[in-house]
């Protein structure tokens, strides 16, 4: 079990840093099956203060249920101590939060340090087993019917996370105490309970000491495109395909008792045959005689973290090559001019070295701004200076700007304004960083001899049109475009081009990119409420569109 491909187990005598997700939800189940057996009240509380505290760690607990004439009945954990001073404190601490729940009508709160807090410092100063307190209120139709609270001689130890499990146990304690609760009304206290788990974004699976389905939730529907009707009852291994890799079925493990609760990352193998990565979580649901009850299976769709580590490789990647050839460059250019003075190479020498190192500089620069200014875009942070501009002089301008690095990819540049063209109301350094990244992108993938070519002409959308450009809504339109004799970019990399930290998978390119420049072009092209998109098939070139609107 502690080979290297072993799932992470937690067993039950071995959480110091409490409970998992997994766990919780088996601990609730139980719970939930617990109160449909218990007789009266007492035992009802009985249970509640004993299952608070295992699932929480807390050392001590009591509950106050408030009745219909205002009279308070105050239940404590039992303890083997006889400290006779922790009834009456115990009283005062309930009321306290009582009172608090009067005041602010919360769902349920902790307290980090009573030591330290205003509200409880007078009260649990001299008390070292109350340094962390948990309150959660009993609440019927809005109103307030008794509460619990949980301590613990440590300060801090009551996570915040565990509020909701503890909530979600609220309606069936209630129900429990008001006779709901026997063997015959298991099914009401089961519903309750499937009625809160429903709730959850992560896909729940609950089985039988067999392996077999007996609780789904929607979450898992929707992750298997499966309806309900199709899960419940079957074995969990047909019903729910896992690739475990060279790795053994972990499930059967906990329904043997092997495993109190594990956690892995493996694949859910879907109908259609893809494969999504999930994060599978599941605990056992305690014991019947001498075998597990159960367990309770936890399904997260990591999709989103499977992409999070492709962009954090895709930018230590940036970082150690991108950044480190024009660095290496400004290095080299110094070592020179250290080790050889300008009387002995010339000054002809030092101006073109120089041009290097600013060249450098130049390219550091835009890298870094690009990542900043992506980031600013992306969280509404970058204001725009909007003037009426020419988009004619516009081009104009950048044309100017990229010529040296045209000469120097023996490209020929081509460009086709059209004339009266309307003006543009946007922010000039921003438009001129988009046409100088799509004429950038459009000179690393045309070979020398090729051509790249920048147009502009204007359009009025009436919205009766059926072809393209499909995007735009109807109003005046100035289109500005980049087209380019390279080899053309496949149908399922334009679905991602203008993703941060995408590259597209051609072959051929003169140098790196960033995987930031398309990026920004969309969301400035975007922040000035305009289109931008891509029409291209490989062998055939591409051209890149942004679609500005008039005046």
């Amino acid at each position: 079990m502690n080979a290297p491909d072993a799932p992470r187990v937690e067993r039950e005598q071995d959480s110091p840093a409490g409970p998992e997700l997994p766990d919780l939800l088996s601990a609730l189940v139980e719970f939930g099956y617990a109160l449909a057996r218990s007789q009266g009240a007492e035992q009802v509380l009985a249970q509640t203060l004993a299952w608070a505290c295992r699932v929480t760690g807390a050392t001590d607990a009591g509950i106050v249920m408030l009745r219909g004439n205002r009279e308070a009945a105050v239940v404590l954990l039992p303890r083997p101590d006889s400290d006779v001073g922790r009834e009456p404190v115990w009283h005062r601490l309930l009321g306290r939060g009582l009172a608090r729940w009067a005041s602010r009508r919360e769902a349920g709160w902790v307290v980090s340090d009573s030591r330290v807090d205003p509200g409880w410092k007078d009260l649990c100063a001299d008390r070292r087993e109350m340094r962390s307190l948990l309150f959660l209120p009993f609440v019927r139709s809005g109103r307030l019917v008794g509460m619990f609270a949980l301590t613990h001689p440590d300060p801090g130890h009551f996570r915040p996370e565990l509020l909701p499990i503890l909530q979600a146990a609220v309606p069936q304690i209630l129900a429990a105490l008001n006779g709901a609760a026997g063997p015959r009304n298991a099914e009401r206290l089961r519903g309750y309970l499937e009625a809160v788990l429903a709730g959850l974004t992560d896909a729940l699976v609950v089985l039988d000491a067999e392996g077999r389905i007996t609780v789904t939730n929607p979450a898992l529907e929707r992750l298997l495109g499966r309806s309900r009707a199709e899960l419940l009852g079957r074995p969990v291994a047909e019903a729910i395909p896992l690739d475990y890799g060279n790795r053994p079925p972990a499930i059967p493990s906990v329904l043997r008792g092997e495993y109190a609760s594990f956690e892995m990352d493996l694949a859910l193998i879907q109908p259609s045959g893809e494969r999504i990565p999930v994060r599978l979580g599941c605990g056992a649901l305690g014991m019947e005689g001498q075998r597990v009850a159960g367990a309770v299976m936890l399904l997260r769709d990591i999709r989103y973290l499977k992409e999070i580590d492709h962009m954090r490789s895709t930018l230590t990647d940036l970082v150690v090559h991108d950044l480190k050839a024009p660095l290496t460059s400004i290095s080299s250019t110094l070592q020179l001019l250290q080790e050889y003075p300008p009387e002995k190479i010339g000054q002809e020498t030092v101006q073109e070295l120089l041009a290097i190192a600013e060249h450098s500089c130049q390219r550091l620069t835009r890298m870094i701004e690009s990542m900043l200014d992506v980031e600013r875009m992306e969280a509404g942070q970058f204001p725009l200076q909007k003037v009426l501009i020419s988009c004619a002089e516009l081009v104009d301008e950048v044309l100017r700007d990229i010529a040296p690095l045209v000469r120097e990819s023996g490209v020929e540049m081509e460009s086709d304004v059209a004339p009266n063209l309307p003006s543009i109301h946007a922010d000039p350094d921003v438009l001129r960083r988009v046409l100088w990244n799509l004429l950038d992108n459009a000179l690393k993938y045309t070979p020398g001899g090729g051509v790249v070519r920048v147009w502009a002409r204007a359009i009025v959308r009436t919205g009766s049109e059926a072809g393209p450009p499909h995007r735009l809504p109807p109003g005046h339109w100035v289109m500005l475009g980049v087209s380019d004799s390279g080899p053309g970019i496949s149908p399922e990399d334009q679905e991602r081009i203008f993703d941060k930290f995408a590259q597209a998978s051609v072959a051929g390119a003169r140098r790196r990119g960033s995987g930031l420049g398309l990026t920004f072009c969309r969301l400035a092209v975007e922040a000035h409420g305009g289109r931008i998109w891509v029409e291209s098939r490989p062998g055939g070139g591409s051209t890149f569109v942004c679609a500005l609107p008039a005046g």
